[in-house]
């Protein structure tokens, strides 16, 4: 069994666990590196996904490589020892699959096009400051959050870099 340190809730402080454990709409954790920010998103995502039989959300990462680079690996780290009992890796659809039904779709955030016809309970997005700009899929996403019988939520994770105007507009 996965180590208990892993699913602690009280690991979580300040606003790492404030950002896990909220039920806002669109909540944003925003802070400098090292400071949690992809770890809070994979742990409020596998809590949503483990309370919500059947859901559908979509995580996005700037680009297809950011993904592999950063998000599954962390992903692993973190939740690995519960593959094959609690999920499994669909790699050739960029998929987590849960036992209880929920589907997470894995997508890069500059390709908005591969976001549209989505059908999502949740949704997050990791780095959405970094290069190249994220509004299309942010505001795809946010459309797609119409899957019927959820409590939907859509949150986002940045450095703060408030270079982008949508993300001061929204969140500062």
């Amino acid at each position: 069994m996965a180590r208990k340190e892993q699913f602690d809730l009280a690991m979580l402080v300040g606003p790492q666990r404030e950002f896990v454990l909220t039920t806002d709409k669109h909540p944003a954790f925003i802070a400098g590196r090292g400071a949690g920010k992809t770890t809070a998103s994979l742990m409020k995502m596998f809590l949503y996904a483990m309370g919500n039989q059947r859901a559908v959300g979509c995580l996005t990462s700037p680009t297809y490589r950011t993904l592999l680079d950063n998000l599954l690996p962390l992903w692993w780290e973190k939740f690995g020892e519960l593959h094959g009992k609690v999920w499994r890796f669909k790699r050739a659809d960029m998929e987590i699959e849960f036992t209880n039904g929920t589907l997470v779709k894995l997508r890069p955030a500059l390709e908005p096009d591969k976001l549209r016809g989505l059908n999502l309970a949740f949704a997050g997005m990791d780095e959405v400051a970094a290069d190249g700009d994220q509004f299309p899929s942010f505001v795809i996403l946010q459309r797609a959050l119409r899957q019927t019988g959820f409590v939907h939520q859509m949150w986002v994770t940045t450095t703060p870099q408030w270079k982008r105007a949508w993300i001061r507009s929204i969140w500062q």
